[in-house]
């Protein structure tokens, strides 16, 4: 499907930039930025959620993935510290990057 949007100029620079560095063209990105707010809202995680989740998989250990060692390693764990000295992790990919 093509669709004909009219972008203020800052908004299609900040776009193009976006797209640049995912190695997409212009097209491609809005095309994805696009799918993306159609899609279903995330389901947001409550305690009681995250309490089920370890329940079930607490009950089925055959079906948990096993991970390599590397995914335990220091440097699998980028980390930078803020100015309040909270650990955070490093910047996230751009979800949109294919």
């Amino acid at each position: 499907m093509t669709i004909q949007i009219e972008l203020a100029p800052e908004a299609e620079q900040r776009l193009a930039e976006q797209a640049e560095a995912c190695g997409m063209s212009l097209g491609e990105y809005a095309s994805q930025v696009l799918a993306e707010a159609g899609a279903p809202p995330a389901r947001k995680l409550t305690p009681e959620s995250v309490a089920t989740l370890f329940r079930e998989l607490a009950a089925a250990p055959g079906k948990v993935p096993v991970l390599p060692e590397e995914a335990f390693t220091r440097e699998s764990f980028k980390t930078t510290t803020d100015p309040f000295n909270v650990v955070i992790l490093s910047e996230a990919k751009d979800p949109y990057c294919g």
